[in-house]
C-alpha cells in the first residue's frame, strides 16, 4: 500500500490526526471526510483523474453511534499500511438502513480497513436489505472498490439475529480483492428478496449464506467474476429452506472453495419442499464445493449446455446429484471428482445427462453419473475415462436408465451401466468401448435383464452382466465384440434364457451365457462368431427345456461347456440355425433326458459334441432333419437314447460313438434320412 501512497501528491490526501483516545480519532476521522468534501484538490473538481483520499494512520477509530458516509464521489479511504488490523473503524449502529460505514457514492475505493457494527442489541432482524450492518452501501455500485478489507459483525456467532457484517439483498457490481466478512457477507438473501453479483471478487473470505447465499427463500445471481474465494455452508448461491431454489451461477469461479468441506455450495439446495440446485451456467477451474446439489429431499440443479467445470471436486449429490430426484446436466466436465450419488445421481430418481454433456476423466462414488437407489437417470452425453462406484452410469435399485451416449475407457461397479430390478435400455445409439463394470453390469437386472441394442466394443462385466437377469434374461440386438462376462451373462438367467438377436464376435461367458439359464433356455436369433461360454451357454438349460436357436441364428467357432447350444436338463431345445466349427460338451446341441428338435433348417459344420449330444436323450432321443457335415458326437449322440430318436436329415461324414445315431438301449430310432462316410460306435444307425 505504499505504491498507492507514493502516487499521491500532497494535494490529493487528508490526514487523519490520531490520539490515544479511540473516541476522539472517530471524530477526527468524520472531520477529516467532512474536509475532504470541500477540498479541490490541483485546483480542479474531483474526478477519476484527480481524486482525494482520507488516509487513516494506524489506530482505533470508535464512531459511537454515528457512521462514516462515503457519499462524495472519488473521495477515497485508505489505511497507511497493509495490515488492515491497525486501521480499526468501530460503531454501535442498532437502526434500519444504517451500518458503520454507509457508501452510497458509486465511485470510492477502500483499502487497508477493518470495520466492525458492534451492536447487539437491535431486534431481530426483518432478515432484508434494511438490517444494519458493518458496511452498509447502496446497491448496484459498479465502480466500489473495496481491497484488503475486513468486515466484522460480532453478531455473526448468534446467526445474525441482531445485524450483518455486510448488507444484505442488494446487489454488488464493484470489485472486491483480499476481503474477508462473516454470514450473510457479499450479498446474501435472507426470507425473500433477491441479490445480483456481478462484481470482481478476489481472494475474499464469507461465511455461512456468504457470495449470494439464500436461507428461506429469495433469489440470487451470480454473474461476476470470482478468483481464490472461500466460503462456508450454504455459500456461493446456495439455499436453505422448505421449497427453497439455489440461485443462477453464470459467471467465472476459479480456485473458490468452501471451507467448510462441500456443505451445499455453488448452488446447491437443502429443505426439501419442492425445492432444489440452481442453474450453474458459468465457468468452474479448481474449485471444492457442491455444484448443484439437492439435499433433504431437494431436487438437484440444472448444469447448462455453456457450463464449464475443470478440475472441480465435491462431495456426496455434487454436480447436481440429489436425495430426491437428480438434476440436468449439459455442460461439460473434465477431471472432476464427486462422491456418491453425484454427476445427476438420485436418491429416489436419477437425473439426466443429456448428448451435449461431455464427461473426461471424472470420477464419481455409488450411484453416481445417473444412477439411484429406485430409477436410474437418461445418459445420452459422451464419457470418456471415468469412474463410478456401484449402481453408477444409468443404473437403478428397481429400474434401469435410458442410455444413448458414448462411453470410452469407462469403468463401473457391481450393478454399472444400466442395471436394476429390471435392466435398463442401452438404446441403438449407445456406445460402449473399453469399459468394465461389475456384476450386473451392462443391463443386468436383479429380476429381468434390460435392453441392449447398442455397440459395445472391448467391455468387460461379472456375472449376470450383458442383459443378465435374475428371473428372464435380456433382449440383446445390439452389436458385441471381443466382451467378457461371467456366468449368466450376454442374457443369461436362474429362471428364463433372454432373446439373443444381436451380433457377438469374439465375446467370453461362462456358465449360462449367451441366453442359457437354470430353467429355460432363452431364444437366439442372431450371428455369434468366435464366442465362448461354459456350461449351459448359447440357450442352454439346466433343470427344463433347451433353448430357441433359430433359422436365423449363425453359430460360427463358437464354444460351450455341457448342455451347450440348446441342451436341456429335460427337454433340448429347438435348433434351426447354421452352426459351423462349434465344439460343446456333453448333452450339447438339443442333448437332453429328452432330446430336442433340429429341424429342417439346421445346419451343422465341422462341430463336434460329447456324449448324448446333437439331440440324443437319456430317456428318449430327439428329432434330427437338418443337415450335418464332418460333425463329430460321443456316447448317444445324433439322436442316440433309451428311445432312438427319429433322422431324417442329411449326415455327410459324421462319427459318433456307440448308440449313436438312432441307437436306442431300450428302442431303436428311426432312420429315413441320407447317411454318407458317417461312422458310429456299437448299436448304432438303428434299423438302417
Amino acid at each position: 500500500m505504499a505504491d498507492i501512497l507514493n502516487k499521491l501528491n500532497s494535494a490529493n490526501y487528508v490526514t487523519v490526526k490520531v490520539t490515544d483516545s479511540a473516541i476522539v480519532n472517530g471524530n477526527n476521522l468524520l472531520a477529516a471526510y467532512a474536509l475532504a468534501k470541500t477540498v479541490t484538490p490541483n485546483g480542479t473538481a474531483l474526478s477519476t483523474s484527480n481524486r482525494l483520499a482520507v488516509i487513516l494512520p494506524a489506530a482505533k477509530y470508535d464512531l459511537g453511534t454515528q457512521s462514516l458516509i462515503l457519499d462524495t464521489q472519488y473521495i477515497d479511504i485508505i489505511g497507511s499500511t497493509s495490515d488492515r488490523s491497525k486501521h480499526y473503524i468501530t460503531s454501535n449502529v442498532g437502526e434500519t438502513s444504517r451500518g458503520t460505514v454507509e457508501q452510497t457514492a458509486n465511485d470510492v475505493k477502500l483499502y487497508n480497513l477493518t470495520i466492525e457494527n458492534s451492536n447487539v442489541t437491535y431486534a431481530t432482524s426483518n432478515g432484508n436489505s434494511t438490517d444494519p450492518a458493518g458496511y452498509f452501501p447502496s446497491s448496484n455500485l459498479a465502480n466500489a472498490y473495496l481491497e484488503n478489507i475486513k468486515i466484522i459483525c460480532p453478531d455473526d456467532v448468534n446467526d445474525n439475529v441482531h445485524c450483518f457484517s455486510m448488507r444484505i439483498g442488494i446487489n454488488y457490481s464493484g470489485t472486491y480483492i483480499d476481503c474477508s466478512a462473516g454470514n450473510y457477507a457479499f450479498g446474501a438473501v435472507l426470507n425473500s428478496g433477491s441479490t445480483t453479483l456481478s462484481g470482481i471478487f478476489t481472494n475474499c473470505t464469507g461465511e455461512i449464506f456468504s457470495f449470494g447465499g439464500i436461507n428461506q427463500g429469495g433469489t440470487s445471481l451470480l454473474s461476476g467474476t470470482f478468483t481464490n474465494c472461500r466460503g462456508s455452508s450454504w455459500s456461493f448461491g446456495s439455499a436453505n429452506g422448505n421449497g427453497s431454489v439455489g440461485g443462477t451461477l453464470s459467471g467465472t469461479f476459479i480456485d473458490c472453495t468452501c471451507t467448510t468441506g462441500t456443505n451445499t455450495s455453488f448452488g446447491s439446495a437443502s429443505g426439501g419442499g419442492g425445492g432444489g440446485g440452481g442453474t450453474l451456467s458459468g465457468t468452474f477451474k479448481n474449485c471444492t464445493g457442491d455444484f448443484g446439489a439437492g439435499f433433504d429431499g431437494s431436487g438437484g440443479g440444472n448444469l447448462t449446455s455453456t457450463s464449464v467445470f475443470t478440475n472441480c471436486t465435491g462431495g456426496q449429490y455434487s454436480f447436481g446429484g440429489s436425495y430426491n430426484t437428480g438434476g440436468t446436466l449439459d455442460g461439460t466436465f473434465t477431471n472432476c471428482t464427486g462422491g456418491d450419488k453425484s454427476f445427476g445421481g438420485g436418491y429416489s430418481t436419477a437425473g439426466t445427462l443429456t448428448s451435449t454433456s461431455v464427461f473426461t476423466n471424472c470420477t464419481g462414488g455409488q450411484y453416481s453419473f445417473g444412477g439411484s437407489n429406485d430409477t436410474g437417470g437418461n445418459l445420452g452425453g459422451t464419457f470418456k475415462d471415468c469412474t463410478g462406484g456401484d449402481f453408477s452410469f444409468g443404473s437403478g435399485g428397481l429400474v434401469g436408465g435410458t442410455i444413448s451416449g458414448t462411453f470410452t475407457g469407462c469403468t463401473g461397479g457391481d450393478n454399472s451401466f444400466g442395471r436394476s430390478g429390471t435392466g435398463g435400455n442401452l438404446i441403438s445409439t449407445s456406445v460402449f468401448t473399453n469399459c468394465t463394470g461389475g456384476d450386473y453390469s451392462f443391463g443386468g437386472g436383479g429380476v429381468g435383464g434390460g435392453t441392449l441394442s447398442g455397440i459395445l466394443r472391448d467391455c468387460s462385466g461379472g456375472e449376470f452382466s450383458f442383459g443378465g437377469g435374475n428371473s428372464t434374461g435380456g433382449t440383446l440386438s445390439g452389436n458385441f465384440t471381443n466382451c467378457n462376462g461371467g456366468d449368466y451373462s450376454f442374457g443369461g438367467s436362474y429362471n428364463t434364457g433372454g432373446t439373443l438377436d444381436g451380433t457377438f464376435t469374439n465375446c467370453t461367458g461362462g456358465e449360462f451365457s449367451f441366453g442359457g439359464s437354470g430353467a429355460t433356455g432363452g431364444t437366439i436369433s442372431g450371428t455369434l462368431t468366435g464366442c465362448t461360454g461354459g456350461t449351459f451357454s448359447f440357450g442352454g438349460s439346466g433343470a427344463s427345456t433347451g433353448g430357441t436357436l433359430t433359422s436365423t441364428s449363425v453359430f460360427t467357432n463358437c464354444t460351450g461347456g455341457n448342455y451347450s447350444f440348446g441342451g436341456g436338463g429335460n427337454t433340448g431345445g429347438t435348433l434351426s440355425g447354421t452352426f459351423t466349427g462349434c465344439t460343446g460338451g456333453d448333452l450339447s446341441f438339443g442333448g437332453g433326458d429328452f432330446g430336442g428338435n433340429l429341424t429342417s433348417t439346421s445346419v451343422f459344420t465341422n462341430c463336434t459334441g460329447g456324449d448324448y449330444s446333437f439331440g440324443g436323450g437319456y430317456i428318449n432321443a430327439g428329432t434330427l432333419s437338418g443337415t450335418f457335415q464332418d460333425c463329430t458326437g460321443g456316447y448317444l449322440s445324433f439322436g442316440g437314447g433309451d428311445g432312438g430318436g427319429t433322422l431324417s436329415g442329411t449326415f455327410t461324414g459324421c462319427t459318433g460313438g456307440d448308440l449313436s445315431f438312432g441307437g436306442g438301449g431300450d428302442t431303436a430310432g428311426t432312420l429315413s434320412g441320407t447317411f454318407k462316410d458317417c461312422k458310429g460306435g456299437t448299436e448304432s444307425f438303428a434299423n438302417l
